[in-house]
């Protein structure tokens, strides 16, 4: 085997005896590490690419947590001690807060709304934390990570690329179908891949890396999602915070570069997309404010949209109207003559924090600032506590990465959660609840185990 090959599958000395006895010990490590690799590369180049691995790692969650319950192997993943309860609680109830809301407001709804299929989306809080448990006992390679960011940035780029440039589609959706969905996780992918291509110890990793960056980052910006655009920029300054000290500053001063300058060359010598939807957003305010103007204006759309949200938990204050109300009360609204009509019949209210007042009240409110600012504080607290400590590279290192990915995941749903209802889609809910469930149970691995 080649050095490529060696440095793909994780190291530079590769012992096929060594891997395959490996394998036989720790099945459903290798299994769960082939799910997450497929969850990353494909999510959002093929259908049902996040779907299908997504259900899958919940279901063998499931399956893992039951058969080492009745095994008595809790701690037999790690040959280590189990962990303690408390080290479960905090995260498990930072992970379900938001379903647990969920359910309340459901069971406290309008009968003529409630029905068994509603509870789908409350359940996916409540499920996962099966997959938390089962990853927490168990080493999840951050190598294989790696490899799987770069390929779903290099994938979004591709499609970004042909949807854009060769189909002359305004706005690339890849696998998503919706180009905000697909700029927001394309934009996280990225900055995963830039997060970690910094702690590449090979110059292949490191130059695949860039690529992969660039790739994504062009995918965040063919999506023509403004919401992308803003969460990429935050939290790339974000990623300069956590990684200043360390980051090479060479490196940066050309990152920055090619940015500014791939910007440059599409308001100067391509279709300017960015100068016109930056554009746009000033149009539609004025024709908003001026003429009431809805149609044909996804500015104005929104600003009706948050009106009859707040009109909705002015309402329903305490519980909200119920998961999945918004449109028959917005309907309701416009039949009524409460807001103007708009062109597109959404579903949501188009801001996670308004759909989450309007549909679950204040208590659906909280809990949504729970699910995203907890595991951002508790990510915070563990890299705080990271520097105190003297640890072997190796350790640090990994722990410093998922801590980083974990902030970093939660900034960019926060950003995102603005101006789109990034959890009222199914690969929205799965790629945050994964994704948090890999570092806050890796970081738990860690703290309890390895410091």
């Amino acid at each position: 085997m080649n050095s490529m090959g060696k440095r793909f599958l994780g190291g530079t000395h590769f012992d096929l005896g060594v891997r395959l006895h490996f394998l036989r010990q720790h099945k459903a490590t290798f299994l769960i590490g082939v799910l997450l690799f497929a969850f990353y590369s494909f999510g959002l180049v093929i259908p049902k690419g996040i779907g299908v691995p997504g259900v899958l790692l919940v279901l063998l969650g499931i399956a893992l947590c039951f058969r080492d319950t009745i095994k008595g192997q809790s701690g037999a993943a790690l040959n280590a001690k189990a962990l303690p309860i408390k080290a479960y609680f905090v995260p498990m109830l930072l992970l379900s807060s938001f379903g647990i809301a969920a359910t309340c407001s459901l069971l406290a709804t309008d009968p003529a709304y409630l029905s068994w299929s509603r509870f789908d989306h409350p359940s996916r809080y409540l499920l996962v934390l099966f997959l938390f448990w089962a990853i927490s006992k168990r080493k999840i390679n951050p190598n294989m990570l790696y490899w799987a960011f770069c390929l779903g940035s290099i994938g979004c780029g591709l499609i970004a690329f042909y949807s854009f440039y060769i189909t002359g589609q305004l706005g690339a959706t890849g696998a998503a179908g919706h180009r905000i969905m697909f700029g927001c996780l394309a934009a996280m992918l990225t900055i995963f891949v830039l997060n970690m291509q910094q702690t590449r110890p090979d110059l292949f990793g490191r130059v695949f890396g860039i690529c992969a960056f660039l790739s994504g980052s062009m995918a965040t910006l063919l999506s023509g999602s403004r919401g992308a655009w803003l969460g990429f920029l935050v939290t790339f300054l974000v990623w300069l915070v956590l990684t200043f000290s360390k980051i090479n500053k060479k490196f940066l001063v050309v990152l920055t570069g090619v940015l500014v300058g791939g910007l440059l060359a599409d308001t100067y010598l391509g279709r300017g997309l960015v100068q016109d939807r930056v554009m746009q957003v000033e149009r539609d305010i004025s024709a908003y404010m001026d003429t009431g103007l809805v149609i044909d204006s996804s500015v104005g759309s929104r600003l009706e949209m948050w009106k009859a949200a707040i009109f909705i938990f002015s309402e329903h204050p305490f519980l909200g109207a119920g998961p999945k109300t918004f449109y028959p009360e917005s309907k309701r609204l416009i039949e009524n003559g409460g807001i103007r009509d708009y062109q597109y019949g959404f579903q949501h209210a188009h801001s996670q924090y308004l759909e989450a007042l309007a549909t679950m009240g204040l208590i659906g409110f909280c809990s949504l600032l729970i699910l995203w600012l907890g595991p951002l504080l508790w990510s915070v607290k563990f890299k705080l506590q990271l520097q105190k400590m003297v640890l072997k590279e190796s350790v640090s290192q990994e722990a410093e990465v998922y801590a980083n990915l974990c902030i970093l995941l939660c900034v960019g749903f926060i950003v995102f959660g603005l101006t789109e209802a990034i959890l009222d889609r199914h690969i929205g809910v799965l790629f945050f609840l994964i994704t948090a469930c890999v570092c806050l149970s890796q970081m738990v691995r860690i703290k309890y185990r390895d410091l």
